[in-house]
């Protein structure tokens, strides 16, 4: 919806859910710069 830029009024809303969904991806791939998500051994 954001991408197709249709989302209306919600488009702040939906910002915050793609930077906090690229933030979560970045933290399991270890590219957070120390804000990583714990691997198990």
């Amino acid at each position: 919806v954001l991408m197709e830029g249709q989302g209306g009024s919600y488009v702040p809303t939906l910002k915050q859910y793609q930077d906090k969904a690229a933030y979560f991806l970045c933290a399991c791939l270890q590219k957070n710069g120390g804000y990583n998500v714990p691997l198990t051994p």
